[in-house]
């Protein structure tokens, strides 16, 4: 995506420069589904090491999913249960115990990945790919389900908007699985339309938060979480 593309390089250079007025050095450079899966990805990352003069290291989507896990615990350390993180590209989803990140796996649900899918077709794709996993499953229900990545997130300033809910911050927001997933169901069902025009929805994620909804809404279903804590 060029104007993607665009913007990634100038969140970068802005980052290098706030890095060295800061005296830290050069930051760690990660790249994550998005790059690892696009066609000019290896190109992508070559002009970035070119610009900064630092290396970008690509993950695996298995390393992607630890830390991400990781990054629940750091926050939560007592963490018990199974972490899910939704980007562009992929899905991971990975089992934490008493806050160290347990089995895990990768999969190419990613929003961006199934934005361009009839609505129908994409909940097949997404149940065909989730269902099959009963060795996960098996280990989750009646646990806590933690959702990460902006989509998601995006969700629980909509509960607390309709809720009143007086502390608007995101981070250890908790839902019951029961709510979670009425919530997915109806907003799955939402036109782009509609969706922008719900409070305390970024207007840029208007496109992708009912597939967003919908591979949350299976999680929960095939899951059996009791509730969902938001990081």
């Amino acid at each position: 995506n060029p104007d993607g593309r665009r913007r990634a390089l100038a969140a970068i250079d802005r980052y290098v420069a706030l890095a060295q007025v800061l005296g830290a050095g050069l930051p760690e450079i990660v790249a994550t589904a998005a790059v690892r899966d696009a066609e000019d990805g290896a190109d992508f990352v070559a002009a970035i090491e070119s610009r900064i003069g630092a290396a970008v290291q690509v993950l695996r989507g298995k390393e992607e999913a630890r830390l991400s896990a990781l990054g629940v615990a750091s926050a939560i350390p007592d963490a018990d249960g199974i972490m899910g993180d939704l980007g562009g590209g992929s899905l991971e989803l990975m089992l934490i115990e008493k806050g160290k990140p347990g089995e895990g796996i990768t999969l190419p649900l990613g929003a961006l990945m199934l934005s361009g899918v009839v609505r129908g077709r994409a909940h097949e794709i997404v149940t065909a790919a989730l269902s099959p996993m009963e060795w996960l499953w098996k280990q989750t229900s009646g646990r806590t389900f933690y959702a990460v990545g902006g989509a998601w997130r995006s969700f629980a300033r909509l509960d607390m908007t309709r809720k009143n809910y007086p502390l608007h911050i995101v981070h250890h927001y908790r839902m019951s699985a029961n709510e979670g997933i009425k919530l997915t169901e109806a907003i799955a069902g939402l036109s782009e339309k509609s969706v922008q025009g719900l409070q305390g929805i970024d207007k840029g994620r208007a496109e992708t938060m009912p597939l967003a909804a919908l591979v949350l809404g299976r999680v929960l279903s095939l899951s059996g979480a009791k509730e969902i804590v938001f990081s």
